[in-house]
């Protein structure tokens, strides 16, 4: 009964959770086509207007490839100043329109890095997924806000980047907002230099919701092939994505990697 009544508890969470992200998003459409009107966009490499970030400029920032850890992969370098602009924009400054700009860049190098896993990997998701969800091969994790800060801030940079690349190739990705939450609010671990304090700040912050649930939608012993991806805007040590690893792991995906926009 306990079990049961808790079950039934998260998923009423989850479904207000959507709920709110739909009313949130609804508004951020209304406020930025009002502030588009008042304060046109202008490109943060060229100053050219009607975007922040042109196709030339975008072709110009320098790549990474390599986020420092195993497993974790990056787009570009963070050191980069239109590259801080660009990014400080989509996490502060609800710039969400920058996630589809950079969608492509983030989809073709993780397509890339995982080339060969896909090949010797056979389809592993549900033909026919939960409804609202996708149907992909690569299922995407954005790593999560806590309650204050998704309140706060409105939306997560993170999963709206995971959106895009989900809208850009449905048929390879998959988006899951439900698996990982963060249950504790904690300092950024931009504000944390040291890996030993950004290690500790994190223990205990992320948990696994459901996870019998969630390994119940494919046949017995699928879920070990499936790639997990967790998704984030900026890594400097890693030590988020390890962290969010190490509990699915621990939960039994046993294939989970990272991505990054940039690195630095």
């Amino acid at each position: 009964m306990i079990r049961l009544f808790c079950y039934n508890y998260s998923m009423i969470e989850i479904k207000l959770t959507n709920i709110f992200k739909r009313i949130i998003h609804s508004y951020q459409i209304l406020t930025r086509n009002g502030l588009d009107l008042l304060f046109p966009r202008r490109c943060f490499g060229c100053q050219t207007e009607k975007t922040r970030l042109c196709r030339d400029c975008l072709g110009r920032l320098p790549r990474s490839f390599c986020s420092g850890e195993e497993k974790i992969f990056s787009v570009f370098d963070y050191k980069s100043p239109v590259m801080k602009q660009a990014i400080w924009a989509l996490k502060y400054k609800r710039a969400i329109d920058l996630a589809e700009t950079f969608a492509r860049p983030m989809s073709d190098t993780l397509l890339e890095e995982l080339a060969d896993e896909l090949i010797l990997s056979p389809r592993t998701f549900l033909e026919r997924p939960p409804k609202g969800e996708s149907s992909g091969t690569i299922v995407l994790l954005p790593v999560p806000l806590s309650r204050a800060r998704y309140r706060s801030r409105g939306y997560n940079q993170a999963e709206e980047l995971a959106k895009q690349m989900v809208k850009l190739n449905p048929e390879q990705f998959c988006l899951q907002t439900n698996l990982i939450k963060k249950i504790k609010d904690t300092p950024t671990q931009v504000s944390l230099r040291d890996r030993d304090k950004r290690l500790a700040n994190l223990k205990g912050a992320f948990a696994i919701m459901n996870p019998r649930t969630f390994l119940e939608r494919w046949p017995k012993g699928e879920s070990l092939g499936t790639i997990f991806v967790i998704i984030d805007d900026v890594s400097t040590t890693g030590t988020t994505i390890v962290e969010i690893r190490r509990l699915l792991q621990k939960a039994g995906f046993p294939r989970v990697y990272g991505l990054v926009l940039a690195h630095g």
